[in-house]
C-alpha cells in the first residue's frame, strides 16, 4: 500500500515538472516593465507552490530544480536566478502552512532574497553598478511581491478545489 502511494506521488510529481517545462518553454511570460528594470510575470510558479503543498517540500525543491535547469538552458544566470526566487518562496512554507499568516511570509521571504540575490548578481554576472541596483530594487521588490503573490494566490485557489473534489 505504501508503496503504491509512493508511485503515485512520484507520477503525479513528474506530472506537476512536465507542466513547470512547458510552462517555461512556451512563450507565456508577460513583460513588467518597472523602472527600466526587464523582468516578466510568467505562470511557472503556480505549479511549484502547488505542487509543494500537495505533495511537500522535497517535491517542491525537485520542481525548482526543473524550473532552473530548463531555464539554465537559454541563460545559466536566469536559471539560477528564477530557481532562487521559487526556492525562496516555497521555502517557508512547511513550516507556516498552518498560520494565516503564511502568504505573506513566504512573499517577505522572497522578496527580501531576492534583493540580496540582485545586489550581488547583477554586478558579478552583468556588470550593472550596484548604485544602479539600489535604485532598482524598489521596482524589483514591487515585482516580486506582485509574481509571489499571484503563484501563491492561484495555488491556494487551485488547492482548495481540489481538497473539495476529494470531499
Amino acid at each position: 500500500m505504501n508503496l503504491k502511494l509512493e508511485s503515485r506521488t512520484v507520477s503525479q510529481a513528474t506530472v506537476f515538472a512536465a507542466l513547470i517545462a512547458a510552462c517555461e518553454i512556451l512563450p507565456l511570460d508577460i513583460p513588467v516593465p518597472i523602472l527600466g528594470v526587464k523582468l516578466t510575470l510568467d505562470p511557472t510558479g503556480i505549479p511549484i507552490f502547488l505542487s509543494t503543498m500537495l505533495f511537500g517540500a522535497s517535491v517542491g525543491i525537485l520542481n525548482v530544480l526543473v524550473a532552473g535547469l530548463v531555464i539554465s538552458m537559454r541563460n545559466i544566470v536566469s536559471g539560477f536566478m528564477k530557481a532562487l526566487a521559487e526556492l525562496s518562496t516555497i521555502a517557508l512554507y512547511p513550516i507556516t502552512k498552518d498560520k494565516p499568516f503564511y502568504p505573506v511570509a513566504c512573499v517577505l521571504l522572497r522578496v527580501v532574497v531576492m534583493s540580496i540575490a540582485c545586489l550581488i548578481v547583477l554586478p558579478a554576472a552583468y556588470g550593472v553598478p550596484r548604485a544602479a541596483v539600489i535604485s532598482m530594487l524598489p521596482a524589483i521588490g514591487i515585482f516580486n511581491t506582485i509574481q509571489g503573490g499571484l503563484n501563491i494566490a492561484v495555488s491556494v485557489l487551485i488547492h482548495r478545489s481540489v481538497r473539495l473534489w476529494q470531499g
